[in-house]
């Protein structure tokens, strides 16, 4: 049987995201899915669940979870921590992303700001019990596909043990503010100087991004044929210029046909790096070609292979219960027992 998680607080543009809902651009229905796959792989991988396993993702700060029935086993992927509360509200414990932990019925958790990039997750053992639509649990909230955010969520049933106190102290949020590109099919409608522009400059993105795209501020690009094309296919991660010269980063809630010149297209590896801009961020672009592109892949694909998921010994131990104390962090998957805290010297 699975537990039942009442949320007393939303996360900004809270909802449940997976891979996406593939195979279905023809009939009009966006792909939707996470806007950092790499964060739900990871975090899924931890729990032990496949790696496409929903997760509740949110926007800048996370939300206040209770779980009223069962224990629940879970993961927060991002750049974001949160405090595990008991029953009397105080603070058990302080979790940072990427470290496994679990959550008693009675128990609440209270999940933070996200401190680095936009986005963040939180995945459960066994998953989050939802209904596919489309082949996908991702919800599209401009056709309301898919399973909306209600006031209690409930996981699935965990047959084996529970994975608490398992991380993965290798990964590196790494976010990148200069992604890497290919010139897109209308990308001869802009001069050579209008290419260089795109190329070479620094753009501010625009405080009113969402999850079908960002808008970027800065130096207009002047097309020398136009900013209307006949109605073509579009993919998220496609840069349009529509008539103000401005681009328009397209992200997993991008409609599926649009009608403005394609500059370019964000490379596939460095998609995730898009979807964690906020507003305010300065950024560029950087040109390559197909093979640069297949090959940055390889290698994305080859550094997550080698991340490897490890169980924390020392918690066995009871070193946990130090957490807090300003002597030893042990919840953290940043810490290395046994090293000195600032100002203090060794004997």
């Amino acid at each position: 049987m699975g537990s039942k998680v009442r949320v007393l607080r939303e996360g900004m543009m809270m909802s449940f995201q997976d891979r996406g809902r593939l195979g279905f651009y023809g009939s009009g229905v966006p792909r939707s899915g996470a806007l950092d796959e790499q964060l739900l792989r990871m975090g899924n991988r931890i729990l032990g669940n496949d790696e496409e396993e929903a997760g509740l993702e949110f926007f800048y700060r996370g939300p206040l979870l209770r779980v009223d029935e069962g224990e629940v086993c879970m993961v927060l992927a991002g750049g974001l921590g949160c405090e595990v509360r008991g029953r009397d509200g105080s603070v058990r414990k302080r979790v940072d992303s990427f470290e496994s932990f679990c959550v008693r019925s009675g128990e609440s958790v209270d999940v933070g700001e996200v401190r680095e990039g936009t986005v963040g997750y939180i995945l459960v053992e066994g998953g989050w019990k939802l209904e596919s639509f489309l082949g996908s649990f991702s919800f599209y909230g401009r056709a309301k596909l898919g399973t909306v955010v209600g006031d209690i969520l409930e996981t699935r049933s965990v047959s084996d043990g529970r994975r608490e106190g398992y991380c993965m102290v290798d990964f590196c949020m790494g976010l990148r503010k200069k992604v890497r590109v290919m010139w897109g099919p209308q990308a001869d409608y802009f001069s050579e100087e209008a290419r260089e522009i795109f190329a070479t400059s620094c753009f501010e993105v625009e405080s009113t991004r969402d999850r079908m795209g960002l808008r970027l501020k800065g130096a207009g690009l002047e097309s020398e044929k136009g900013y209307d094309v006949r109605s073509e296919g579009l993919v998220p991660g496609v840069i349009q210029v529509p008539g103000s010269g401005h681009p328009i980063v397209l992200l997993n809630d991008c409609q599926t046909m649009g009608g403005y010149p394609k500059i370019g297209t964000v490379i596939s590896a460095d998609l995730r790096h898009v979807g964690q801009w906020g507003g305010g961020d300065k950024v560029s672009f950087e040109v390559v070609g197909e093979e640069e592109a297949y090959e940055a892949f390889r290698v994305l694909m080859e550094e997550e292979a080698g991340m490897k998921v490890l169980e924390r010994s020392y918690d066995r131990l009871g070193l946990s219960d130090l957490g807090g104390t300003g002597f030893v962090d042990a919840l953290s998957p940043f810490h290395f027992p046994g090293s000195l805290e600032e100002g203090e010297e060794s004997e």
